[in-house]
């Protein structure tokens, strides 16, 4: 599992830290599938990025509403 959080990186991270906090715990979840890619899902089922980059985006976008 280590392993795979690993593909989150440390831009990604800091982005959902504001996100989290901006939203509350639970809106969002950052995880990582079993093919190491991450995933931004609302809530825990409906997945709305993939990918670092994509993540990013969207996470950007989330802050600015």
């Amino acid at each position: 599992m280590k392993k795979e959080l690993k593909a989150i990186s440390e831009r990604t991270t800091a982005l959902w830290y504001k996100v989290n906090e901006k939203y509350g715990n639970h809106v969002y979840c950052l995880c990582v599938n079993g093919n190491d890619e991450v995933l931004l899902c609302k809530g825990y089922t409906e997945e709305i990025a993939k990918g670092n980059r994509e993540v990013q985006e969207t996470l950007k976008k989330l802050l600015l509403a």
